[in-house]
């Protein structure tokens, strides 16, 4: 009798311990970011690779190993650079960085900066169908830093991508990891220019193009192969700047330029910027004849597919909306010199 009793308070005590390891190990489960990214096929691993070489404001790059520091406490802009502090305004969204300065200018800008992400979070969920919030993002908040000297910005740059990155000619730029746990964007970094006396407003238009791409490539399915043209990408942030401004190409010569080198299933040539401005076209030109409602599923469907394949899973044939987008443009042409078939392409 006094056995059995014994073999019961073990069998009860073993039952205890199994069921405070099972909580224990939930718990940790709970508190751990979640596994979103199993496995980044080669390809798409590749793309992400060769976008920071070749396009100077995105620095994005995969990580292929080790767990992502969600939280803010390790931003560079909770460290000490040389003898300068960062100081900082904050709300439930964003954290914006700043250098202390003898003036106040730059906290008034800050604190600017600060309301016009807030105002751009409504249209961004317009558009892209979703905005990631910190609770999208294991608790992070996406800090933005106001660099005061063109120096800061390169070495904020370098600080945030853990390596040497020449920034030059770009007004602003995206940091962002990809890896086996998801997408963590360290932070959109804004060059002193975007705030010059003679562009007051210059960082409006930068820091919508910037958390654009932090929605773009937050909500890219990385299991599949996926590679955009740099024209998706940008052409999508330059749209989304100026989604209520007319119609931005009107030059003949312009209109030529994409006509003969904007292939839509093929990158768009790096000189003249092409990507920025004649993928904004395709936009604008995808949102009046086809309406904002298939703009958005477009955009939609390149979350998840290439671009080639974005095109054939909505019914469109690249070389047909060439055309059309050509001829779209040519009506819309201010020079009047400028020779094209008029005919309409048909499908």
């Amino acid at each position: 009798m006094k056995q059995t009793n014994l073999y019961f308070v073990l069998f009860f005590l073993v039952f205890l311990f199994l069921g405070s390891l099972v909580g224990w190990l939930f718990q940790i489960g709970i508190n751990r970011p979640p596994l979103k990214y199993a496995d980044i096929p080669l390809q798409t691993a590749d793309w992400i690779n060769s976008i920071a070489k070749n396009v100077p404001d995105q620095g994005i790059s995969v990580k292929e190993q080790g767990p992502f520091k969600w939280d803010n406490d390790d931003d560079y802009g909770n460290k000490m650079w040389n003898d300068t502090d960062w100081s900082k305004e904050e709300d439930a969204n964003f954290i914006v960085y700043y250098i202390k300065d003898k003036e106040s200018r730059w906290q008034g800008w800050a604190k600017d900066v600060l309301q016009e992400a807030n105002t751009i979070i409504p249209e961004l969920t317009s558009l892209m169908g979703k905005y990631l919030y910190p609770d999208d993002m294991n608790g992070r908040k996406l800090p933005i830093y106001l660099a005061t000297t063109p120096e800061l910005y390169q070495t904020t740059i370098n600080e945030l991508m853990g390596s040497q990155n020449n920034a030059q000619g770009s007004v602003g730029i995206i940091i962002t990891e990809v890896g086996p746990l998801g997408c963590l964007t360290h932070g959109i970094v804004l060059h002193p220019n975007c705030f010059g006396y003679d562009h007051l407003n210059g960082y409006r238009k930068v820091l919508r193009h910037e958390m654009n791409h932090y929605v773009f490539f937050s909500l890219l399915n990385y299991e599949k192969n996926i590679k955009h043209y740099l024209w998706m990408s940008e052409g999508l942030a330059e749209y989304f700047c100026d989604r209520h401004d007319q119609q931005q190409v009107s030059g003949a010569d312009s209109v030529r330029f994409i006509n003969e080198n904007c292939l839509l299933d093929n990158e768009f040539p790096l000189e003249k910027n092409s990507a920025y401005w004649a993928g904004e076209s395709f936009f604008r030109y995808m949102e009046k004849t086809k309406g904002k409602k298939f703009v958005k599923q477009f955009i939609d469907s390149a979350y998840n597919y290439s671009t080639d394949s974005t095109f054939i899973v909505n019914m469109l044939n690249t070389a047909t909306e060439h055309q059309k987008w050509i001829f779209e443009l040519g009506g819309n042409v201010i020079d009047s010199t400028f020779a094209f078939n008029t005919e309409e392409p048909v499908n």
